[in-house]
């Protein structure tokens, strides 16, 4: 027999040495390109940008919510003219946007003129402070032009990417559900903290369930959200599909209501089936209107020309 190699063991040792490290290197590379997409969605907010102490201290509060509007087409202008018109004689406080700010990319930059044009232009009649997320549209343009934009307007309000506030009996949450559950355990914090006797409302604009062109979240997502929030949020309101919706599921607490005609054009079937759980379905444009009280709350949908369509009323259970 020959004289057995010294080398042999060392290259076998380099071999899974040299594995080990390009393992760990593709490793590393996949996660930083996984931390640069979530980063890129707005995945990692930063602190707001202003205090958002108590906004209002009474008893009571009013506001409309609108989603998917920013397309400076007539509908638009159409729905802003139709809540200025409601605001003027039930009353309103301030109004949530619900994601999808501005077609078909978001914006540019902080000087990017579709901020005039399809923000202040629209809405500025209506004198309200608009608290507004992110959508997927926003995505594709810069979602920290439209962050920013919150020191320059005194309508928008954008503190963060995801954010919270108290006016009157309401505890709200602003979540960026581009991110889908990256956020929750963040909500689920401020959930715990926040008072107990306040309706607890988060407003995104991913729709969990719907009857629309995009229906219903994943299953996995749905079943996470149920756990976690199932009996603990009161209001979950989203845009993403361009209609008008309200929806009880069974074995949750929560109403969800989609508010997604703010100006883009529907895109179901012109006769859509309202899935299990729908209570109300619009197929068009119009927004939601609010009125919280300690002890009740008031909803209603209202068409792109102003004319009520469906009225919901829910009482705290004592």
């Amino acid at each position: 027999m020959g004289k057995k190699s010294r080398l042999g063991g060392w290259w076998k040792a380099a071999l899974v040495l040299v594995c080990g490290i390009a393992l760990f290197a593709a490793g590393g590379k996949v996660a930083l390109m996984a931390y640069a997409a979530l980063e890129a969605k707005g995945c990692f907010p930063p602190e707001p940008l202003v205090t958002m102490d108590e906004w209002k201290a009474q008893g009571e509060v009013t506001f409309v919510a609108v989603g998917d509007m920013g397309t400076g087409e007539t509908q638009q202008l159409r729905v802003s003219q139709a809540m200025e018109q409601v605001c003027q004689e039930k009353g309103c406080d301030f109004v949530l946007g619900l994601g999808d700010n501005f077609y078909p990319a978001g914006v540019q930059g902080l000087r990017d003129p579709l901020f005039g044009n399809y923000f202040e232009a629209v809405y500025g009649p209506l004198n309200l402070p608009f608290f507004t997320v992110l959508g997927n549209h926003d995505l594709k343009g810069n979602i920290e032009a439209q962050r920013l934009y919150t020191l320059v307007s005194e309508l928008w309000r954008m503190p963060s990417y995801d954010y919270r506030f108290k006016a009157g009996p309401v505890s709200l949450f602003g979540v960026n559900s581009n991110c889908e559950a990256f956020s929750w355990p963040r909500l689920h914090g401020w959930l715990a903290k926040a008072p107990q006797q306040d309706w607890k409302l988060v407003f995104t604009h991913h729709n969990l369930y719907g009857s629309g062109a995009h229906q219903d979240a994943p299953v996995l997502e749905r079943g996470l959200w149920q756990l976690m929030f199932g009996s603990k949020v009161d209001l979950h309101l989203s845009g993403h599909e361009h209609q008008l919706e309200h929806l009880q599921i069974a074995g949750t607490e929560t109403d969800y209501l989609i508010s997604g005609g703010g100006g883009a054009a529907y895109g179901g079937p012109k006769d859509p089936k309202p899935r299990e759980g729908s209570k109300f379905l619009h197929p068009g444009q119009g927004f939601l209107w609010v009125h919280a009280s300690p002890k009740r709350l008031e909803l209603e949908f209202f068409d792109l020309y102003g004319a009520s369509v469906y009225r919901y009323q829910r009482t705290r259970k004592e």
